[in-house]
């Protein structure tokens, strides 16, 4: 029994925390024998027809202009800039037409 309400209090206090914070994922494109990386920021918030009004250009915003980078260590410097903190990430390779990276983030709520 003492081990049932160990594993049910641990359970709820993972939840709890996992509550805490509201997560995103920010993926990184970067295409073969191109100078620059296209970077979407998804944290969720927002529907499909949303993020096409939000980010209609698929790159992130900064302001009026549209932040291009060159290469996805920029593109996370950036978000965590905005206060996103670094929890994960994984690399898919398209073989030779480039590369994804998803790297994913989390914010205190």
């Amino acid at each position: 029994m003492k081990i049932f309400t160990f594993s049910i209090l641990l359970l709820s206090t993972f939840f709890v925390k996992a509550q805490e914070y509201k997560y995103a994922e920010l993926m990184c494109v970067a295409k073969a024998f191109s100078l620059k990386v296209e970077a979407i920021l998804d944290s969720g918030e927002y529907t499909v027809e949303e993020m096409k009004q939000v980010v209609p250009d698929r790159y992130i915003k900064d302001g009026e202009d549209n932040k291009v980078f060159k290469r996805p260590i920029q593109a996370i410097n950036y978000t965590a800039s905005l206060g996103w903190e670094f929890v994960n990430a994984f690399p898919i390779s398209n073989g030779s037409s480039g590369s994804v990276y998803y790297f994913y983030f989390r914010k205190k709520k």
